[in-house]
């Protein structure tokens, strides 16, 4: 439980280095993998392979995505995807990219309407990726207690 305190926590760090310098840094991706691990290792909510196939697919779904894209998506946002997807395990990794997805859907959609912001300016993709993340790892407490 307290692992998943410190995961969301350093969620937030992320998403505000994100927003701040469309950058995710690497020695924070370094500590979210510790945190993955240990919280595999401890706690056993998912399997091994759940865990390893989360962190593959991933990997090479984002990374395809990003070449498909001419780099619409950024290298810190696949890495950070893969160490949740590593600590969620496939099922809950697809349920957070996909929140993740229709709330910067939704964010993009009211910016460029609003006119702040036209489609080809960067947008973080980070937070929006921890929101969908978080909402997952929130929702998996509540539904062991209830």
């Amino acid at each position: 439980m307290y692992l998943y305190l410190i995961f969301i926590g350093l969620l937030i760090v992320i998403s505000y280095y994100d927003i701040k310098t469309n950058k995710i840094p690497n020695f924070l991706l370094i500590i979210l993998s510790v945190i993955a691990v240990c919280s595999f290792i401890l706690n056993g909510k998912v399997s091994v392979y759940s865990a390893v196939f989360g962190a593959l697919f991933m990997f090479i779904f984002l990374y395809v995505i990003r070449i498909l894209s001419a780099k619409g998506i950024g290298g810190g946002d696949i890495k950070l995807m893969t160490v949740c997807g590593f600590m969620l395990g496939l099922g809950d990794a697809l349920y957070a990219l996909l929140i993740g997805s229709i709330i910067a859907g939704i964010y993009v959609i009211v910016v460029v309407r609003s006119r702040t912001k036209d489609l080809k300016a960067k947008i973080a993709f980070g937070p929006f990726l921890s929101i969908g993340v978080t909402a997952v790892i929130v929702f998996g407490i509540f539904k062991r207690f209830f």
